[in-house]
């Protein structure tokens, strides 16, 4: 038998919650023990006795969800199917399986393959079938998103590839062009309407990000106009931010700042962008003011080996995309409740102080458009290691979404108490985050 290899736990980025800290994970030492080719199995997993709970359900065990129906600004999620068990591996089997459990799913296999017409719009259907009815509510511009048609004439190619008289002044005082969003028929459906229950989040080809490494030419506008403006529409209303992540050789320089923002100029301004650098060179000021000149969310992403993107930084957009690797190798590892709690801790302060700062706008104008309500997309990207099957990825983010509900609804219960205390019914108004 193969001697268990160990790995230094990764130390946790946010506060300590000793609290939540039980004896076996103060004594033992968490390892991953390879048995065979593709089997990484978890050894003192920090969940201890306790993990089977967070996994896929047995017959007398009912599956433990990670959607929470009462709070639909959170769409918790693994980086691909990858972590749902099965001989079946045809997607549309492994969906009805991961459906079960999450409402989200980061969808990678774009960044291998664009997919043709066809694929994107099964994946469309696939979410849709599965969706269930859901309280209404006012979903934000973006979540509606449809294409009237995924066909682009060749004039409004020609007009994009050949640039325009349309240009504007970018960050760097150099000339752009704006989206050519306007040259396409492309609608949002921006009234109210039932809210979808499944969301895909696509990454982007790997043709933009590692081949090109964004450099625009010809053959990179024609790739934008194909992923951006003809594929994802087709998802419609299930069609959540697009991840843009960049190899570690893309390190920060004027020319690559320059390429961000000439490739954010050409996607269209309805998808939301989440932008993942993987060279700390990019963590500066400089480059903070770079994303919110163009509306991207910067990706807040924690390594084994590097806390560097483990700090959120507020870009000016209303979401916050997190993508968790592995505590203990590259997606290997189980997070387990400790570092998990501070990461929920971290979720709960950023949905509340949205919806605090937005009641706060309202009371000081009363007459302006309410802000939106803040989203978390949180993906946990650590499935090659299991125990009896069951992937890290599956059990962190379900204690994960289950941990982010107690706390909603501890924090729902102490607005309401106190905004009863004070005889008013502020209280009660703001906790607006918990959907009972």
């Amino acid at each position: 038998m193969k001697r268990p290899r160990s790995h230094g736990q990764a130390t946790p980025v946010a506060p300590a919650a000793a609290s939540h800290r039980r004896p076996q994970q103060q004594l033992l030492q968490q390892t991953i023990e390879e048995r065979g080719a593709n089997s990484r199995v978890v050894v003192n997993s920090p969940y201890g006795d306790s993990r089977a709970q967070y996994g896929w359900g047995t017959p007398f065990r009912p599956t433990l969800s990670a959607h929470l129906a009462r709070c639909p600004e959170l769409h918790v999620g693994m980086s691909s199917l990858a972590g749902v068990p099965g001989k079946d591996r045809r997607m549309k089997t492994l969906f009805g399986q991961y459906v079960k459990k999450f409402n989200c799913l980061e969808h990678c296999y774009t960044f291998y393959n664009v997919g043709d017409e066809a694929m994107w719009r099964s994946w469309g259907e696939l979410a849709a079938s599965q969706s269930a009815a859901s309280p209404s509510w006012a979903p934000p511009p973006h979540a509606g998103v449809q294409a009237t048609t995924a066909a682009v004439t060749k004039q409004e190619r020609s007009g994009i590839n050949s640039g325009g008289d349309d240009a504007g002044e970018g960050l760097n005082g150099k000339k752009k062009r704006n989206s050519p969003r306007k040259e396409v028929a492309v609608k949002v459906n921006a009234g109210n309407q039932k809210a979808p229950l499944f969301i895909f989040t696509i990454k982007a080809n790997q043709y933009l990000t590692h081949t090109r490494m964004l450099t625009i030419d010809g053959k990179t506008e024609e790739h934008i106009m194909h992923f951006f403006f003809e594929r994802c529409p087709l998802l419609g209303r299930h069609l959540g931010p697009v991840l843009l992540q960049l190899p570690p050789r893309f390190r920060k320089s004027p020319a690559h700042m320059e390429r961000v923002e000439a490739v954010a100029a050409r996607i269209p301004k309805d998808i939301r962008v989440a932008v993942e650098f993987r060279h700390r060179s990019w963590y500066d000021e400089e480059v903070y003011t770079l994303l919110r000149h163009v509306g991207w969310a910067l990706v807040v992403a924690h390594h084994h080996d590097d806390p560097t993107a483990s700090v959120h930084v507020d870009t000016g957009v209303d979401f916050m995309y997190v993508r968790l690797h592995g505590p203990l190798g590259s997606n290997v590892g189980d997070y387990g409740p400790v570092i998990l709690s501070q990461w929920a801790e971290r979720v709960v302060a950023y949905l509340h102080d949205g919806v605090a700062a937005a009641a706060a706008g309202t009371s000081a104008q009363p007459t302006a458009i309410p802000t939106r309500k803040r989203e978390v997309y949180f993906f946990l990207n650590n499935s090659d290691s299991h125990v009896d099957g069951t992937t890290s990825s599956t059990v962190d983010a379900t204690f994960l979404a289950q941990r982010v509900g107690d706390l909603l609804a501890e924090k729902s219960r102490s607005c309401v108490m106190a905004g009863s205390h004070s005889g008013g019914g502020s209280g009660a108004e703001n906790a607006v985050v918990v959907r009972d």
